[in-house]
């Protein structure tokens, strides 16, 4: 009788819970817009760069992590504390790569991703961006000596020169295209072979075995890894190209019920700020980053290529 009762127990309790599970499915879909939500469960989720030096790295000292999209993302759950008038609001910091950073915000798992994501046009079709609140050139970063003469060099080589750049980035075109514009190598293509990468450690273990002859990647990600052994050919010879406005991410096409045109506001009217109140070139100067002119889009309601458009 106990044993039975106990079952019935527990089918009474889940099924309450999922009743409850089910409630709770649907008030998040319709529980109030993004920043009501935030604030009513108390932290912000946020994606950022995987131990990128001056961006978001590990703190041995702490355990935290420290850098530019750490402080931005902080100073933005303070502002969304003080909008919805509650005491607090904790952030939650998941590391990210090229391939998560805009999934993990597709499934819900995160409310926006400051994860040095390139602003382009197409990108824009599926994510709302914000205006840019960094600009970091592309470079490729070598062991020392491969390559005295930089990209000019590729040809000499004798065999194809094999680039690893990360999955779902933009640097292979930002290559291609500095090679063909700028140096003026229009058969480039022919003595360059690209080899994609899920993440940093993937290629670097390549780089440092041989697989590939070069990491093609944003400048400040090439500095966090760079190491005796390397060299990154925009110190070296110049070869440092294609600038890439980094923005904030945020879900429009993937959201349940459409975009939240708020919180895409909010997070614009935050970048805003920060770059006209001379904010954003401390943090800068913090990071150990000179400063820089702040981008001309900042009055933009909805931030650069609303749906891909450009407004």
């Amino acid at each position: 009788m106990m044993k039975w009762t106990k079952k019935l127990a527990t089918g009474i309790t889940v099924g309450v819970m999922m009743l409850s599970i089910v409630g709770c499915s649907s008030s998040s879909s319709s529980g109030g817009s993004v920043l009501e939500q935030i604030a009513s469960r108390g932290t912000l989720k946020v994606g950022v760069s995987e131990n990128k030096l001056g961006f978001a790295l590990e703190n041995t000292k702490t355990g935290k992590l420290d850098g530019l999209e750490i402080m931005i993302s902080e100073q933005i759950a303070k502002d969304i504390a003080k909008k919805e008038k509650v005491d607090k609001i904790d952030v939650d910091f998941t590391k990210v790569n090229a391939k998560t950073r805009t999934s993990m915000l597709d499934e819900g798992t995160l409310d926006f991703s400051a994860a040095s994501v390139t602003i382009t046009q197409e990108r824009a079709k599926s994510w709302n961006f914000s205006s840019s609140y960094f600009n970091d050139p592309v470079s490729v970063m070598t062991k020392k000596g491969a390559f005295p003469t930089g990209v000019k060099g590729f040809k000499d080589k004798g065999s194809k020169v094999i680039i690893g750049v990360l999955l779902g980035t933009t640097s292979k075109d930002a290559l291609i295209k500095y090679a063909k514009e700028t140096l003026g190598l229009t058969n480039f293509e022919n003595n360059v072979e690209f080899k994609e990468f899920n993440t940093n450690d993937e290629v670097l273990i390549a780089l440092d075995s041989g697989v590939v002859d070069g990491y093609c990647c944003d400048y400040t990600q090439l500095f966090a890894y760079k190491t005796n052994k390397y060299e990154i050919l925009g110190e070296t010879v110049g070869d440092n190209f294609e600038p890439q406005p980094l923005g904030i991410i945020t879900r429009y096409k993937t959201a349940t019920d459409g975009e939240d045109k708020e919180f895409t506001a909010f997070i614009q009217s935050e970048i805003k700020k920060f770059w006209k109140s001379g904010q954003m070139n401390k943090w800068f100067k913090a990071c150990g980053y000179p400063s820089q002119k702040a981008p001309t889009d900042l009055d933009l309601k909805y931030g650069p290529y609303h749906h891909g458009k450009s407004e």
